[in-house]
């Protein structure tokens, strides 16, 4: 508990994303001998989480890079691996930063290299599109300036959980691969509004309070309720082990 706590204060909104997704790959396999994929690591990923390595693919890192990620670069959606590469691979809050066409594309590549499943976080749905629009603004409003991470959500517009669901059985088929798709909601959309809207604000307060959003991890399975920000889906390939 005490790893986890640290590291929601160094990354908290992040770790909202990450620890539902760690506490399945725990289920299901022995994380020692597990061989993982992170698509859109960025420099922070999945394996400070694990406290293992993990090789990562993005278009670029810097000198902030974690010593977990094994670091690949790459300039497209496609992934330089063979079929099958991965027992699972894991794509936390990557898609929405792409159009619809590449959307489809890394979502196939994925199921390609992987061999039992896939983990993908992503906002979705047009209230969450609305709470990135509305926090967008007030970051511009604050700041003088466009925060380049909401500004590719207002543009490539967020997907619809029935649009990935399409895109991840039409690119099973395509790859003569079975799956199934189970569905969990991630992050109360009330409850992100309050906190990116400490986090946006300056002054000493708003930082102190955004912090102390950390005091919440012990709660954070009761966070999911109502409409949330973001949807995870786990994707089971062929007779992959389910989780509980």
């Amino acid at each position: 508990m005490f790893k986890d706590i640290r590291l929601f204060f160094s990354n908290i909104e992040g770790t909202f994303r990450y620890l539902p997704i760690t506490s399945k790959l725990k289920q299901v396999d022995n994380l020692k001998t597990v061989k993982l994929l992170e698509v859109g690591s960025g420099n922070w990923g999945i394996g400070e989480f694990l406290q293992k390595e993990v090789t990562c693919v993005d278009t670029s890192f810097n000198e902030e890079l974690s010593k977990f990620n094994k670091p690949v670069r790459v300039s497209d959606a496609s992934l330089p691996f063979p079929d099958n590469s991965f027992d699972y691979v894991v794509s936390v809050d990557m898609l929405e930063h792409l159009n619809k066409e590449n959307r489809a594309k890394s979502v196939s590549e994925m199921i390609r290299v992987a061999r039992k499943g896939i983990f993908i976080a992503v906002p979705e749905g047009k209230r969450a599109e609305e709470q990135d629009f509305y926090l967008a603004k007030l970051y511009k409003t604050v700041h003088g300036e466009d925060y380049p991470f909401l500004k590719e959500h207002i543009e490539n517009k967020l997907p619809r959980r029935e649009e990935l669901i399409k895109i991840v059985e039409s690119s099973a088929r395509n790859l003569n691969k079975q799956v199934s798709v189970e569905l969990e909601n991630n992050f109360n959309l009330s409850l992100r509004k309050k906190m990116m809207e400490f986090w946006i604000n300056k002054g000493i307060i708003n930082k102190v309070v955004f912090k102390s959003f950390g005091l919440l991890i012990p709660l954070r399975n009761y966070l999911n309720k109502g409409d949330c920000y973001r949807v995870i889906l786990e994707v089971r390939l062929m007779n992959g082990p389910k989780t509980g």
